[in-house]
């Protein structure tokens, strides 16, 4: 007699559950702009997937208010299936404490990535699920060691022997002057990171941490640059900076590796809307979700 609590994972099904591990939480919309080509279907085909796996408890639905709608987190079951398809783990673990932050942060980590592919093809990204889980000794060999912060992710791009390694920091809210000012001190210590790009959606709080940790424009080992969350949805690579060491210019005149500056120049991207990048597109599907047509039935959660 067949087990009704057992379920016949595909490689579908795997390849799903470690991008939600990866990211903590994430959007259907994400997804199927993941996998949609790969597995030949759908966002409606992504959502049954995701129902499916929701039924034998391998994840669940996340929701979620910036954006209003729902999201998927994994669950115990679902851990408990890829923890043999994981790299050694220093902390066990996969839950999202601000799947809000969490999904902002999927959002502008992936921003660029459409961009960046078609021009450095030596180009990764570590997100801060991996930095906290995966044990030390099996990260890439360019991830900073003995970093006593943990950034929201990585971005590193090769040429040659040049490279550049950028720390992201998704900041949606206000923390205290004295956290400011020791995160800021310890990059300006940790010589591995070229730049750090914080990564805000008011100016505001950008001027509240340069003020808090005493910046100086003029101090050479800065790596610290702001950007509108806004605007690095809308624009990617050519998003601008307005404070810090950069303020005016475009990411993509100092993040990457200098041989590909002119490929930025000269090709212009614009990347969807912040209303409709995939990671915030909190529609259970992108057709006939009653959510989106009404997102007023979407629950709250403060």
């Amino acid at each position: 007699m067949k087990n009704p609590d057992l379920i016949t994972l595909s490689d579908h099904d795997l390849k799903i559950l470690l991008y939600v591990w990866k990211w903590k939480v994430v959007t259907t919309s994400v997804l199927y702009e993941r996998f949609g080509q790969e597995f030949e279907c759908g966002p409606e085909a992504i959502f049954k997937k995701l129902k499916r796996l929701q039924k034998y408890l391998h994840v669940k639905v996340v929701p979620v208010t910036k954006p209003r709608g729902l999201a998927w987190g994994i669950n115990d079951k679902g851990f408990t299936t890829i923890r043999e398809f994981l790299p050694e783990l220093k902390a066990a673990g996969f839950k999202s404490e601000n799947p809000n932050h969490d999904l902002n942060a999927l959002a502008a980590q992936t921003s660029i990535q459409n961009k960046v592919s078609d021009i450095i093809e030596n180009y990764e990204l570590y997100t801060e699920q991996e930095l906290r889980r995966v044990h030390d000794g099996c990260h890439p060999s360019w991830v900073p060691k003995n970093f006593p912060h943990i950034p929201d992710g990585y971005w590193f791009f090769k040429s040659e022997n040049e490279f550049c390694i950028v720390a992201l920091e998704t900041e949606l809210s206000k923390k205290s002057t004295e956290r400011y000012t020791e995160t800021l001190i310890a990059y300006n210590h940790q010589d591995d990171i070229n730049s750090v790009l914080w990564i805000v959606e008011e100016e505001t709080l950008a001027n509240f941490i340069l003020k808090s940790s005493n910046y100086r424009n003029q101090d050479s080992k800065n790596k610290h640059h702001f950007v509108l969350l806004e605007n690095l949805l809308k624009d990617g690579v050519d998003a601008e900076c307005f404070a810090g060491t950069k303020a005016g210019h475009k990411l993509s005149e100092f993040l990457f590796p200098k041989k590909f500056h002119p490929y930025f120049r000269i090709t212009s991207a614009s990347l969807p809307s912040p209303n409709t990048h995939p990671a915030l597109d909190a529609r259970a599907y992108q057709t006939k979700s009653t959510i989106y047509s009404n997102p007023r039935k979407a629950p709250d959660r403060d």
